[in-house]
């Protein structure tokens, strides 16, 4: 028998075709070759926008039918679909990139809102603790000299531009420590309901990087109306202690507030859980997140504090 013809042959990997998908490596045979820069564009205008791609299939899945993804993924039906780990890094990049246009601190913590908008902010006397170390490099700058104020305020400014430099690249390095401490949470809901913890742990992925997309199309409508409105989000009303506290919880209420239906729904889908069931882990998780999130904040203060001495 002759051997196939270069026309009856995967173009990926050699092996013989019977249709228009190769049974061996699953590529589709109709894309031509790409050879022009029109081509070129058209294949990228496609790819980013094509609803039936993996990446829009996924985010359909996992914003409008919580847990869906979870379930598939565990049952091996993961053709056409982004794992939870791809899933996760999008979900990072996309809020690590729009996050400072949105004057809500979320993951990526200003120092200013260390020092006063933190339930650690006055247990720990953080401002006082920050201050010394300002005064210390103002006077190591000068000398040892006493400092007049329009210099301490140069150095203050300059300090705390570093930190947040800094405390940006350890906080987009570390927020994926959230989702272990949320699988362990989920790990110890569902003890003696047979789950393996690799179930958690995909679950608290795809919840993750929901809670990540949620927050954003959340915020940024609520910062845009709130600016006007209650000052949510506005940088001086940011600036004043009380104020931006309470701004702070209204907006963290929300997101609560927002989270609650998709862990309940996702719960129940992904573990088959009664409404009952999953009414109360749903909440559980939540409020997890919350404390999550703030420990999450106090750790990144730590080590950027320690990087900064």
């Amino acid at each position: 028998m002759r051997e196939a013809d270069e026309s009856t042959r995967c173009f990926h990997c050699g092996a013989g075709l019977h249709g228009r998908w190769c049974s061996s490596c699953g590529a589709d045979q109709r894309p031509a070759p790409v050879q022009t820069i029109r081509g070129l564009l058209a294949e990228g205008f496609r790819s980013a926008f094509d609803l039936d791609s993996s990446l829009w299939r996924s985010l359909r899945l996992l914003c409008l039918r919580p847990g869906e993804l979870t379930r598939r993924f565990m049952a091996g039906r993961r053709f056409g679909l982004l794992g939870p780990v791809r899933l996760f890094l999008f979900a990072n990049l996309v809020y690590f990139f729009v996050q400072p246009y949105t004057g809500y601190d979320g993951f990526n913590t200003s120092l200013a809102a260390h020092l006063d908008r933190q339930p650690y902010s006055e247990a720990l006397d953080l401002r006082s603790r920050v201050s010394a170390d300002i005064d210390r490099r103002a006077r190591s700058e000068h000398g040892g000299a006493a400092v007049d104020p329009a210099l301490w305020r140069a150095t203050s400014a300059a300090w705390q531009a570093e930190f947040d430099a800094r405390g940006q690249v350890i906080a987009r390095s570390a927020v994926g420590l959230m989702i272990p401490a949320l699988a362990l949470v989920l790990a110890l809901m569902l003890t003696g309901k047979g789950a393996a913890g690799v179930r958690h742990l995909v679950f608290a992925t795809h919840h993750f990087a929901w809670y990540l997309l949620a927050v954003m199309s959340f915020f940024l409508p609520l910062l845009a109306l709130g600016h006007g409105a209650l000052g949510l989000g506005d940088p001086e009303v940011l600036a004043l202690p009380v104020a931006g506290a309470i701004s702070v919880m209204l907006l963290e209420a929300g997101g609560a507030l927002l989270q609650g239906p998709w862990a309940w729904v996702g719960l129940r889908r992904a573990y088959g859980l009664s409404g009952a069931g999953a009414a109360w882990r749903a909440l559980a998780l939540v409020l997890a997140t919350l404390v999550a999130t703030t420990a999450f904040r106090l750790v990144v203060f730590g080590l950027t504090w320690a990087a900064m001495r």
